[in-house]
């Protein structure tokens, strides 16, 4: 949340400072002995139901302040994160960057600025070649428009 916030506030220094103290902490947080006792009372309490999800990790943080910075359209901003996810890559992991929500939003929206920094970081839109049986047609329809959108075509070809 605190990422969101700070990524819609412009500020780019308290994202950053954010990416890098949860990289620190390997972790949203930090569990003491008693910490650990607490969480397994409440989730002894309630059995049928995940209290916490506890696998977050850092390359979801960075997916979900690239995708604020690109649905405000924060260019200075989205640059920072995608140079920090660069200067950390060993440590964030693989960021999905083959049909992002982020990348798949800007084109939709004709934000050709947005489309071109996340292009030139390595993001693109291929097509969805799956068959599964329960398969969401609304994103596939979605990303077609988006593959098909003059902006990313433009964006796409200028590269």
């Amino acid at each position: 949340l605190a990422t969101v916030v700070a990524t819609a506030a412009c500020d780019t220094q308290l994202v950053v400072a954010i990416l890098d103290l949860w990289l620190a902490n390997r972790s949203y947080q930090v569990y003491s002995p008693l910490d650990v006792v607490a969480l397994s009372v409440q989730a002894s309490a309630t059995p049928s139901r995940l209290a916490y999800k506890t696998v977050r990790n850092t390359a979801w943080l960075a997916e979900t302040a690239i995708y604020v910075a690109t649905v405000d359209k924060l260019s200075d901003v989205l640059r920072a994160i995608l140079d920090w996810v660069k200067e950390n890559r060993e440590h964030v992991g693989n960021i999905q960057k083959i049909n992002a929500d982020c990348i798949l939003h800007a084109a939709l929206q004709d934000d050709k600025e947005q489309v071109r920094i996340l292009y030139s970081a390595g993001f693109r839109l291929h097509a969805d070649n799956t068959r599964r049986v329960n398969k969401d047609y609304l994103k596939k329809i979605k990303l077609f428009q988006a593959r098909a959108s003059p902006v990313y075509c433009a964006v796409s070809f200028e590269q």
